[in-house]
């Protein structure tokens, strides 16, 4: 016999099978993960420190999913997805900021269910790296597949559940992230 009880999200951060990270690096290594590099050149000073990952550890990606395989994701109106994904503070907890980005983009609390990529990012000025971050890509599974209709006020993207990659979702790591968890259209 099979327990067939729904996921009610009563698991705490310390709960999930992912705990707290705050040295990606050291988490990838643990987990037998290969770190994936980046390298991003900004058009100058002015760029880099416009950037919304300037003065941060990097970004927590979360690849929330259901019980039935759907992936959750901002969509645009032009059709193109993007991950649910919010910027880690400097010596900050990827995890939390990961969990705490979806609980407050769904109205559900998250559950980390494991890392599935690590990605170094130079951010270059000119040619000379200004410094490194780090995105960390989590699966999560969402108490609620119930969410909100988009993500906040001034957030023109809408929350979707996904089969599917949309063909109108950007190449480079945007695509490859949503990848990691649903095919392409």
């Amino acid at each position: 016999m099979t327990d067939s009880t729904p996921f009610d999200g009563a698991v705490s951060a310390t709960d999930d099978a992912v705990g707290s990270l705050d040295d990606p690096e050291a988490a990838a290594a643990q987990r037998g993960i290969e770190v994936d590099a980046l390298s991003v050149e900004h058009g100058g000073d002015e760029a880099w420190e416009n950037h919304p990952e300037h003065g941060t550890a990097g970004r927590a990606v979360v690849g929330a999913t259901d019980n039935d395989g759907r992936l959750l994701a901002g969509v645009a109106d032009d059709g193109a997805a993007y991950p649910l994904t919010d910027t880690v503070p400097p010596e900050g907890d990827f995890a939390a900021a990961g969990r705490a980005f979806v609980a407050g983009a769904t109205g559900s609390d998250a559950t980390l269910t494991e890392v599935r990529a690590v990605r170094a990012v130079e951010h270059t000025v000119d040619g000379a790296v200004r410094v490194r971050t780090h995105h960390v890509v989590f699966g999560a599974r969402v108490a609620d597949d119930t969410v909100r209709d988009g993500l906040c006020e001034t957030n023109p993207l809408t929350l979707r559940w996904l089969d599917a990659v949309p063909a109108a979702t950007p190449a480079g790591s945007v695509r490859d992230d949503l990848a990691l968890f649903v095919g392409a259209e």
